[in-house]
């Protein structure tokens, strides 16, 4: 009995001389101190979007809707009908267009192609007729010289031969004259205006057509109807919201703001970790695939009172590995790893723990361990840079 109380003050005695703390066992495992590195975060605001973005289908002209085809939620394809737009107006108007560009079309012919068939034959028979008449005078008036010649004639008969001759040769210029008009049709002013007057009456069929289409609304692209606002009956213009919104939400992605201190940090290829707004558990990880080349207005939680609206963040868009959790327009909180910095001794953050005050790890020492004080350095959410210890020292990891 006696031989055990001096072994056992041996043994209190030896602990006060070395310093130890013999209130713990080795159970568990240990981690060598070790240079490391540590990452840069930053924490920044998320949301879940569609890849390839969504489509805002507005009306394009006003008017009261008659029917809506589809229900927020369904899938659509490229072309399909959404909605239609009352048309009964635009109809009667497209036909009234319509009556006056053939009208107007037919007048431009008219006038490009002159009078008509029958009375270009009458005026060919007019100019014929004036040809054979001019024949005669001249044979007259040269009748008429030889026998004034011969002193048959008097001087008079051959002056009103040859003035009956120059009659005859200007009524078969004039003739000629307006049979030539005839084939070339209207003066050319003319027919440039009448062509101007089709034109503009066949471009307003085109554009009456273009806005008869218009009161069709179909579907821009295949996806999900993620948004109606458009009721039959309801009266819609051009200058309203859109009544439709379509994404394919089979191919997401998640949009990234980062505050304008944290801007330089996003590059390509940097990991991001994800959990819900406010943080929690981490709910997926994935990496950085674009990034904005300038800052923009916020557009993540921008309606939210406590959040300046006007403040500048840079976009950056990350792809979530495997199968992506979240649904479409999910908001989240996102964790980006920025430059790891290198430290000469790191640990893991469970290595490390507060005992009487003081930052402390446990070393082993036998079978027991002791309790060694540490000063920190800087740490990210795994790693922290400790002072005080050697690299190799073996510690304790609960």
């Amino acid at each position: 009995m006696r031989a055990r109380r001096i072994a056992a003050l041996a043994g209190v005695l030896v602990a006060s001389a070395t310093g130890l703390a013999l209130a713990c066992t080795t159970n568990g495992r240990t981690v060598e101190v070790a240079p490391g590195a540590l990452r840069s975060l930053f924490i920044a605001r998320a949301a879940v979007v569609a890849e390839d973005g969504s489509a805002a289908i507005r009306a394009r002209t006003a008017g009261r809707v008659v029917r809506v085809l589809v229900k927020e939620g369904e899938t659509v394809t490229e072309g399909q009908l959404l909605a239609e737009i009352e048309a009964q107006d635009l109809a009667f108007a497209l036909a009234r267009a319509e009556a006056d560009s053939r009208s107007l079309s037919a007048s431009a012919r008219a006038i490009e192609e002159g009078v008509r068939e029958e009375e270009r034959t009458a005026l060919e028979a007019e100019a014929r007729a004036a040809e054979a008449e001019v024949s005669l005078a001249e044979d007259r008036e040269a009748r008429e010289a030889r026998l004034h010649t011969a002193d048959v004639a008097t001087e008079q008969r051959e002056t009103e031969a040859h003035h009956s001759c120059e009659a005859a040769r200007a009524r078969l210029a004039a003739a000629r004259a307006r049979l030539e008009l005839a084939r070339k049709g209207g003066r050319a002013s003319d027919v440039d205006a009448a062509r101007e007057r089709a034109q503009a009456a066949a471009a307003e069929v085109e554009r009456l057509k273009t806005e008869l289409q218009w009161t069709k609304l179909t579907a821009p692209t295949s996806g999900v109807l993620l948004a109606r606002r458009a009721c039959a009956g309801d009266v819609v213009s051009p200058a309203g919201e859109p009544l439709f919104e379509i994404a394919d939400v089979s191919r997401t992605e998640i949009k990234i703001e980062a505050e304008e201190l944290d801007a330089a940090s996003l590059a390509l290829e940097r990991c991001v970790s994800f959990t819900a707004r406010g943080g929690g558990p981490e709910l997926a990880r994935g990496r950085i695939v674009r990034v904005g080349a300038r800052l923009e207005r916020r557009s993540i939680g921008a309606e939210e009172a406590r959040v300046r609206a006007d403040a500048l963040v840079r976009p950056a868009w990350a792809r979530v590995e495997g199968a992506s959790p979240f649904a479409l327009g999910q908001r989240l909180e996102a964790k980006v790893e920025g430059p790891a910095r290198p430290v000469r001794a790191s640990l893991p953050r469970s290595a490390v723990h507060v005992s009487g005050g003081r930052t402390v790890v446990k070393t082993p020492f036998g079978p027991w361990c002791r309790e060694t004080p540490v000063e920190l350095g800087d740490t990210d959410d795994r790693t922290v840079e400790v002072r005080g210890l050697e690299v190799g020292v073996r510690v304790l990891v609960p």
